[in-house]
């Protein structure tokens, strides 16, 4: 059943948990991410500003979510949260170089 989808606790992959939900949040991260270095998207600026975002969402949610009891249906951890934190941060960095870049132009 979706209990297993959004499970709390996750299967433990080398460091981390992760769960069914968690994985597909990844795939389609990883794609839109990918499309948008490749320049198939046109511009990098806004995949990157959106990536910072989720990646701090994330990074924010994590804790909260373990605060509450079950809520937790994406098995973030704290491996998790760092990841997330490390992910903002370049995002970031790759959201203002693009935004260098295209105004260099």
């Amino acid at each position: 059943g979706l209990h297993q989808v959004f499970s709390p606790t996750g299967e433990d992959l080398i460091v981390m948990a992760v769960n069914p939900a968690q994985n597909v949040v990844h795939i389609a991260w990883g794609m839109v991410a990918l499309a948008a270095a490749s320049g198939r998207l046109g511009r990098v600026a806004p995949a990157a500003l959106a990536s910072f975002i989720v990646a701090m969402a994330l990074a924010v949610a994590g804790p909260v979510l373990r605060g509450l009891d079950g809520g937790n249906v994406l098995a973030l951890d704290s491996s998790g949260d760092i990841l997330h934190l490390g992910l903002a941060v370049l995002s970031a960095t790759a959201w203002l170089r693009s935004r260098t870049a295209e105004r260099s132009r």
